[in-house]
C-alpha cells in the first residue's frame, strides 16, 4: 500500500461461514433451527420442519426465516462503524461520483416503456438509491444471484471492502424484516425524512437471515477493492481433475462431431412436414437426445468440480454457485472445458476462503469517499 495515500481505520471483521443452517419463526411465536443439509433436502420434498416449542410444523423458508445471530454485534449501533462492511458491483469505482449521470441516460432510454406520466419519478427514485452493504457472504451471494437472474453471468465483479462514518444515534432500532418492510427500494430521501442515515434490515434474498444497511452516501468514508475471482488463490487442477478434464473434452468433441446437421434437419423437416408428417417425431428425437447428453454431459462436470472445491460449503451456497457458473457458461459458450474448470475454481475461492480474501482486500489502498453514489 502507497504510504502517501489515504489511511483507512483498523476495522473488525465479522464472522463469515458459508454453511450456516438458519431459524425459522413459528405461528406460535417461538424460533426453530434448521441445518443446510435438511433445508436444501426437504426443501424439494415439503419444505416442513418441527417445531422445537410446539406440536405444530414450519412451512419454512424465506418467508418465515427469523434473524440467524440474536445477539448480532451489529445490533449495537456503537459497533456498526468499528467493521468492515461488503458490497459487490460490476463498478470498479463504486459508488462512483458520475453514476447518476450515466444512469440517467440509461433510463430516458426505455422511459418510453413506462406508463405516461411515470417517467420523471421512476428515474428520480432510481438515481436516489440508497446504498447497501452487508456481511461478506451476502455480498457474494449477492453476486451469484445476479449472474445467474440479471443477465451478468460474464460480467466482472469486483468486491468493495468499506468503511463507514455512522451516527449511532441516526440509526433504526432493531432491524427491518424485508418480508415485512422492502429495504432494497429505500431512497436517500427515505432516510433523510425519517432523520436516519441508516437503516439496518435483515437479508431474505441472499445470506438469509444476516444483517445488512441501507446508508446515506456521505456514510462511507473509504472504500478498498479487489477483483473478483481472486486469481492469485486459486489452486491448481490435481491430477485425477486434469484426466477428467481430457476425457470430458473428448466426449464434448464426440457430441460436436456426431451433432445433427441443423441444415439438413430443417430441410428434411421441411419435407417430412410436406409429406410425411408422422415421421417429424423421430427428427425432433434426434435432436433432442443430443441436446440431453450435452446437458448431461457438462452436469457431470460442474458435479465433479463441486466436489473438488466446494467442501464443506452449505448444499444451499453450492447450488446458487453451481446456477452462477453455468450462467458464466453460457455467456462463454466458445470457452473450453479446461477455462471453465480453472474460473470455477477461482470463483470458489470466495466462498472457501473468505478470510484469505478479505485480508487481501484489507490490504489495497483505500479510496477516499465524498458522498459519491452508485447503485
Amino acid at each position: 500500500m502507497d504510504s502517501d495515500g489515504p489511511t483507512a481505520p483498523a476495522l473488525d471483521e465479522q464472522h463469515c461461514d458459508f454453511n450456516y443452517g438458519y431459524r425459522m419463526n413459528c405461528d406460535c411465536g417461538e424460533i426453530s433451527s434448521i441445518s443446510a443439509a435438511d433445508y436444501h433436502i426437504k426443501s424439494t420434498i415439503d419444505a416442513l420442519m418441527p417445531c422445537e416449542h410446539c406440536d405444530g410444523t414450519i412451512h419454512f423458508g424465506p418467508r418465515v426465516a427469523a434473524l440467524r445471530n440474536p445477539d448480532d454485534p451489529v445490533l449495537d449501533n456503537t459497533r456498526i462503524n468499528r467493521v468492515a462492511w461488503y458490497h459487490t458491483s460490476t463498478h470498479l469505482d463504486w459508488p462512483s461520483a458520475t453514476y447518476a449521470n450515466d444512469q440517467r441516460a440509461k433510463l430516458l432510454a426505455t422511459a418510453h416503456y413506462l406508463p405516461a406520466g411515470h417517467s420523471d419519478s421512476f428515474i428520480e427514485q432510481q438515481l436516489n438509491q440508497a446504498l447497501h452493504v452487508g456481511t461478506y457472504e451476502s455480498a457474494i451471494e449477492n453476486m451469484l444471484r445476479r449472474m445467474c437472474d440479471q443477465d451478468d453471468g460474464a460480467a466482472q465483479f469486483y468486491l468493495h471492502r468499506v468503511t463507514l462514518a455512522v451516527d449511532p444515534d441516526c440509526v433504526n432500532d432493531g432491524y427491518r424484516d424485508e418480508n415485512h418492510e422492502s429495504a432494497a427500494q429505500l431512497t436517500t430521501s427515505d432516510l433523510r425524512q425519517s432523520g436516519l442515515v441508516a437503516i439496518r434490515y435483515m437479508n431474505v434474498y441472499e445470506s438469509v437471515g444476516s444483517l445488512s444497511l441501507a446508508v446515506l452516501p456521505e456514510t462511507i468514508t473509504y472504500v478498498q477493492t479487489i477483483s473478483l475471482p481472486v486469481t492469485t488463490l486459486a489452486p491448481t487442477h490435481n491430477d485425477s481433475l486434469h484426466s477428467l478434464l481430457e476425457q470430458f473434452q473428448g466426449s464434448l468433441e464426440g457430441l460436436r462431431t456426431n451433432a445433427p446437421e441443423t441444415s439438413a434437419i430443417a430441410a428434411v423437416r421441411l419435407r417430412l412436414k410436406q409429406l410425411i408428417e408422422p415421421d417429424l417425431e423421430e427428427i425432433h428425437a434426434m435432436s433432442a437426445a443430443h441436446g440431453s447428453s450435452y446437458y448431461e454431459l457438462w452436469n457431470s462436470l460442474i458435479a465433479a468440480l463441486t466436489e473438488q472445491y466446494l467442501p464443506h460449503i452449505s448444499p444451499v451456497v453450492r447450488e446458487d454457485f453451481d446456477s452462477a457458473m453455468s450462467a458464466w457458461h453460457r455467456e462463454q459458450a466458445k470457452q473450453s472445458a479446461g477455462r471453465f474448470a480453472d474460473f470455477f475454481a477461482a470463483s470458489a475461492v470466495a466462498l472457501t476462503r473468505p478470510r484469505a480474501v478479505m485480508a487481501l482486500a484489507a490490504t489495497q489502498e483505500p479510496r477516499a469517499m465524498t458522498g459519491a453514489m452508485s447503485a
